[in-house]
């Protein structure tokens, strides 16, 4: 589904990633949409998901948070306020200034936790044990939905769990899409409508996979539409999902309709499919980036199962 040369390396997977036409043509590939539900499940809070695996669920900007942190925590330096800093200008997100109050966040919400050694900007600090398992559960689940696209996904099920595997896996995504995002420009609507809203791709999500189970995704008939049912599957509320709804159609995402109901719009589905075929390239890079080093470093238990 993926050609080789877009997962060259970070930079070919940037690229390719922000390419309208790329990401125009491979909608049209064998095998994309059966992969659109299980993506789109992934947006949701399972039975059994921790606090901060919920909470992590709803806010994308804690997401993102969360794995700029990561990915520097097993770079070289570690999780500084420095190399934050550095992180976030490089990549557009935001100036230096920002570094410290996202530390402080990040601190406040359990994500990370100071650790041993420096002091000021070159103090450093760690994820917490519950951060660790919450993103790994997360990301685990974008492999699940994937692994038919690349043969890499599925072999490197088995070793995502260690730690050495998984920081490769997350420093090679916080790669691309941080060379992707220097080169992003806001153009017309767009899906941060429901991203930046408390819970907005969880009710994003219900939406999608309100037709029949066996129907395509979006589904193109009108579908039930209710506040308090989408406040209750969402674990959010009423008043966060009438703003999301509201943005949604706004934005041209969504219709309305006097019967209670509302009709997904075309405009909604070809963003969707844009933004499954990004994470396709970037998941697939990662994925034979973390590989790379499993096979350079064998597990010691061979029973090893798939996440």
């Amino acid at each position: 589904m993926l050609d080789s040369e877009w997962l060259a390396n970070a930079e070919a997977a940037a690229a390719a990633s922000m390419d309208r036409a790329i990401i125009a043509e491979i909608p049209t590939r064998p095998g994309f949409r059966s992969l659109m539900r299980p993506w789109v499940d992934t947006w949701r809070v399972s039975t059994g998901d921790s606090a901060i695996l919920a909470r992590t669920l709803h806010d994308v900007g804690r997401f993102l948070a969360g794995i700029w942190a990561l990915q520097l925590h097993w770079g070289p330096g570690g999780l500084t306020v420095s190399r934050l800093a550095e992180a976030l200008q490089l990549s557009g997100m935001a100036g230096p200034g920002r570094a410290r109050t996202t530390l402080i966040y990040l601190r406040f919400i359990g994500y990370i936790e100071p650790g041993s050694g420096g002091d000021g900007r070159t103090r450093r600090y760690q994820p917490t044990a519950r951060m660790l398992t919450a993103f790994k559960t997360r990301l685990s689940r974008d492999l699940l939905a994937f692994w038919p696209v690349d043969p890499a996904i599925l072999a490197l099920g088995p070793h995502f769990d260690r730690d050495e595997v998984f920081g490769a896996y997350l420093t090679a995504v916080a790669e691309v899409t941080g060379l992707a995002l220097r080169g992003y420009k806001k153009d017309g609507p767009s899906l941060e409508v429901a991203s930046q809203r408390f819970g907005g791709f969880s009710v994003l999500g219900e939406l999608l996979l309100s037709g029949p189970r066996d129907g395509p995704v979006p589904p193109p008939d009108p579908v039930p539409l209710s506040i308090s049912a989408l406040a209750r599957d969402c674990h959010i509320s009423r008043a966060q999902v009438r703003s999301v709804l509201i943005a949604a159609e706004e934005a041209g995402f969504l219709e309305s309709l006097p019967d209670g109901r509302c009709r997904l719009t075309p405009l909604l589905s070809t963003h969707i499919d844009m933004l499954l075929a990004g994470s396709l390239i970037v998941i697939a890079f990662a994925a034979r980036r973390a590989l790379a080093v499993a096979q350079a470093q064998p597990a010691l238990d061979p029973e090893a199962h798939f996440v």
